[in-house]
């Protein structure tokens, strides 16, 4: 199984997201987007996991969901790894609730290490990814997209994260929640 901690995003913020990927779409270049109904905050990608991990996973869950209560998330920018200059990864940027994010993270992150999974290929950065840049086609364009300011988005509360497995199909992932964990709940 593919599994991820993340956290969602609510109906209304997940369309005005869409509103501005339609605009980065007109780029014409040659990306991946993100179908909206996907959106979410990834706090932690696992990969492959055993079933039999499910249980450690969950109390993880579980323990870090108490430690921390609900806040408010907004976004600011959008931005691309590993550079504007060489996008593979469209984001849009957190602002508001960005410290709460990291602490999350790194909460996940310390628990997943002493439970034996390897230490996260890079450091965490709050975002939400829109796209993954397949070729060069149309990256001009993009890029000229990128340096444009956004709208200004509505904040919302996240009071849950979710344990999600992600199956791989032609149409693109599908995500599944195999456990929700509510914030504050101590």
């Amino acid at each position: 199984m593919r599994l991820f901690f993340a956290g969602d995003l609510p109906e209304k913020q997940k369309l005005a997201i869409a509103k501005l990927l339609e605009n980065l779409k007109a780029s014409r270049a040659d990306v991946k987007w993100v179908s909206p109904a996907n959106f979410h905050i990834t706090f932690r990608f696992l990969g492959e996991v055993k079933p039999d991990q499910l249980e450690g996973l969950k109390k993880i869950g579980e323990e870090v969901g108490k430690l921390y209560g609900s806040f408010q998330i907004s976004f600011k920018e959008i931005g691309s790894f590993p550079s504007k200059e060489d996008p593979r990864v469209v984001w849009i940027g957190v602002d508001e609730g960005k410290s709460e994010l990291c602490m999350l993270a790194q909460a996940l992150e310390s628990r997943l290490i002493r439970l034996g999974f390897k230490e996260a290929d890079h450091p965490f950065k709050p975002h939400l990814t829109l796209g993954r840049v397949k070729s060069h086609k149309g990256r001009k364009e993009l890029q000229q997209k990128l340096e444009l300011p956004i709208p200004s988005f509505e904040s919302w509360l996240l009071n849950a994260f979710s344990l999600k497995e992600s199956q791989l199909a032609k149409s693109g992932p599908i995500y599944k929640d195999l456990f929700v964990f509510p914030l504050g709940h101590r």
